[in-house]
């Protein structure tokens, strides 16, 4: 038989469980190497091209790059724009998915900016 203070106990590890698993979210979508400089990047210069995207990140290979978009592309956090000829480079621009994240990515930025690693 469980008393109501064991019961209290495990009602507060469910909580912290699901607290944990709803940071995980975030955390899962910003695992790539590049992915919140990109967001970050597209969430306060809008729409940009591929190469306007790698010069914006700096020493990043095409392939590593395009990975990091698609990933991105496939959760919901970006939109790639088809160029008008298959000659041309798309663009990507976030979406409302995206823009809800700033906040977090911008304060994660400004703890960032007070540590040393």
């Amino acid at each position: 038989m469980h008393c109501a203070a064991d019961f209290g106990i495990m009602e507060a590890k469910k909580e912290a469980i699901h607290m944990y698993e709803q940071v995980q979210i975030p955390l899962e979508i910003l695992k790539g190497k590049y992915s919140a400089m990109i967001l970050l990047y597209l969430c306060h210069e809008g729409t940009q091209r591929f190469g306007e995207i790698r010069t914006a990140v700096g020493s990043v290979s095409n392939k590593v790059l395009s990975k990091q978009l698609r990933d991105l592309e496939y959760q919901g956090m970006l939109v790639r724009i088809a160029g008008r000829h298959p000659n041309l480079c798309c663009s990507y621009s976030v979406t409302e998915r995206a823009l809800s994240l700033l906040p977090a990515l911008e304060a994660l930025h400004s703890w960032g900016c007070g540590q040393r690693i």
